[in-house]
């Protein structure tokens, strides 16, 4: 897995990567569950959203992870939104492991919380302006003020609306505020399905990249802990943020998301099949 970008302001060591003109072209993607994954490394798909934002191109990102299989098998919203997204990228470890089992190939893990980074750091860069919409009202402005001090050249605001702000006047100025600020890229960290659902349908309204990013804010403000590299590289990083929020996390990663075990169990099948069917077209 990659390193992720140094959060020490003072590391003038760090080589800050060149903006990019022409995005590249998108490779196949690879399909798992209900998912159609990219497969990219980290870099190659910050470089891709750097693109798209130097265009000021309409996109929408998502990293697909366990739960999100599950839910896409159960809420047919959310599946729209994903189907509508341009870029897909394996935040999952689980979601490598399937893919290797099934004879295809995921370059690497690209977790939302490192794209954010990533990302970040190259807008910081470019110019980019960036926008961050979700997170606790104080949770996000330590995590602004934490993004400025490491990345002192980026452009960066957000705003945090209330819980259930969908469908209500808050919501209408959090549109306003985003039309305002006029970003190139807008980090959402509003939660699956929730995010993805609202970016898919705000993306229609105001062109900028949407990155559908989870919990990036609230590492970045140091109010949640990521787990240790080790734990990430072997894909128990589930496990850590159980132990640290296990009211909240338990029914997702104990209860609902145990249906991944037919889910995976499905997707080997079809993708064996397929492949049989292939080579046996091949050979005939």
């Amino acid at each position: 897995m990659s390193t992720p970008p140094s959060t020490n302001p003072s590391d003038d060591a760090r080589t800050v990567p060149e903006p990019v003109v022409a995005p590249p072209l998108l490779p196949a993607r690879v399909p798992i569950g209900a998912a159609r994954v990219h497969p990219m490394s980290r870099d190659e798909a910050a470089q891709v959203v750097s693109a798209w934002a130097a265009e000021r191109a309409t996109a929408l990102v998502v990293t697909p992870n366990v739960d999100h299989l599950v839910l896409l098998e159960q809420d047919e919203t959310f599946r729209g939104a994903y189907d509508a997204a341009r870029l897909q990228l394996c935040d999952g470890f689980p979601l490598l492991v399937l893919a290797r089992l099934s004879g295809d190939r995921l370059p690497e893990r690209v977790a939302g919380a490192d794209l954010f980074l990533d990302v970040c750091e190259r807008a910081a860069a470019s110019g980019h302006r960036v926008f961050v919409a979700g997170g606790m009202p104080d949770v996000l402005q330590a995590g602004l003020a934490a993004l400025r001090a490491t990345f002192p050249e980026l452009e960066i605001t957000g705003h945090s609306p209330p819980v259930g702000f969908e469908g209500t006047p808050a919501e209408e100025d959090l549109r306003s505020r985003i039309a305002a600020e006029d970003p190139s890229i807008v980090m959402v960290c509003l939660g699956a399905p929730r995010a993805e659902i609202w970016a898919a349908a705000q993306s229609t309204r105001h062109p900028a990249v949407y990155l559908c990013v989870g919990a990036a804010i609230d590492f970045a403000a140091g109010t949640k802990k990521r787990a240790p590299s080790w734990m990430q590289r072997v894909g128990l990083e589930w496990l850590y943020r159980l132990a640290q929020e296990p009211v909240r996390l338990s029914q997702r990663y104990l209860v609902r998301d145990r249906a991944i075990v037919g889910i995976a169990a499905r997707h080997l099948r079809s993708r064996r099949s397929a492949r049989s069917r292939g080579g046996s077209e091949a050979a005939s």
